[in-house]
């Protein structure tokens, strides 16, 4: 009897984990092909914009490596094989709210000259080259605009400046803390106000 309920139970955690592994896996397929196609509907298709989904997968797999566990038995290895596929995903996606949170300037990242602040920088730098395939589709064409601006853009967006958003980015995918904290913000201002300093 005992022996029954052992295997029993033992049949349930094999099933209950391929479930989840097999669901985890297929969440992380569509936010992998969802997260950039959002990003070029919106943005147009750029390498800076590839570029920054890249960084941000980039940082969310470098932390799953930072974080590996010792020798663990079978049951606890697909565990941790569907908590790596949740973390690579969650870290894409909070990455990327991240970049919009200081890209909207919420919150402010002093830069040293050429730059004033970070929202300057994202501005410059993922400013859309072409047409966004949504506004595309969902707006009467518009004349181009002159060439003085996108030029002035091009300045501001340098060597310098493109390497510290994709180091932010992958930073942001790296560290959970930073993204709790992005969060706190957030959540502060949409409630009305600044969240409240921790003691």
């Amino acid at each position: 009897m005992i022996f029954e309920e052992y295997d029993s139970w033992a049949r349930f955690i094999a099933t209950y984990n391929d479930r989840m592994a097999y669901w985890t896996g297929i969440f992380l397929v569509v936010i992998g092909i969802a997260t950039p196609t959002a990003m070029f509907m919106m943005f147009g298709s750029s390498w800076q914009v590839g570029a920054v989904v890249l960084a941000a997968v980039a940082g969310a797999t470098a932390s799953v490596m930072a974080r590996f566990p010792r020798l663990t038995s079978s049951g606890e290895w697909n565990v941790n094989l569907r908590s790596w596929q949740a973390r690579i995903g969650t870290g894409l996606v909070g990455s990327l709210v991240g970049i919009g949170v200081l890209g909207s300037g919420l919150i402010t990242i002093t830069l040293p000259a050429p730059w004033k602040s970070a929202t300057d920088l994202l501005n410059a730098c993922l400013a859309p080259v072409t047409t966004p395939l949504l506004a595309g589709a969902m707006a009467p064409p518009t004349p181009a605009p002159s060439s003085p601006p996108v030029e002035a853009a091009a300045a501001e967006c340098r060597g310098g400046g493109m390497a510290f958003i994709l180091a932010l980015t992958m930073l942001l995918g790296f560290s959970e803390r930073l993204l709790t904290t992005l969060e706190s913000k957030v959540v502060g201002a949409s409630a009305g106000g600044p969240a409240a300093p921790k003691g």
